[in-house]
């Protein structure tokens, strides 16, 4: 009764541990049930045949691919930014000087090469 009854505004420090312990064991229960969740979800098709299986290896490849040629890309067109388009070049397609245009076509140019 003495705990119940004590205004000091504190808290004993065996009263917070065990309130820890409580917190901690409904938190890993929760987590459990999610990881199981997650896992039969999962699971569910498993029949999947091999032409299914190549072609979802070959487009994550090719999205791979595509991904690290768009990198190179970049860092290049950042290591060296072009600011006033040659005219007669081949990534300008509209014969116009248009920087932003003739930055993505030479984006696309050197993804292309990069993938060839």
């Amino acid at each position: 009764m003495r705990l119940w009854k004590n205004e000091d505004a504190r808290v004993p420090l065996a009263l917070i541990g065990v309130l820890f312990v409580l917190i901690s064991a409904g938190t890993s229960l929760k987590l459990s049930q999610m990881d199981a969740r997650m896992a039969s979800s999962m699971a569910t098709d498993t029949d999947i045949n091999a032409a299914d299986t190549a072609l979802l290896y070959a487009r994550a490849d090719l999205a791979r691919i595509v991904n690290y040629a768009g990198m190179a890309a970049l860092k290049q067109m950042g290591e060296t930014p072009v600011i006033d388009p040659d005219p007669d070049s081949q990534y300008n397609t509209s014969g116009m000087p248009d920087t932003a245009e003739f930055n993505r076509n030479w984006a696309k140019g050197m993804m292309t090469h990069t993938m060839n």
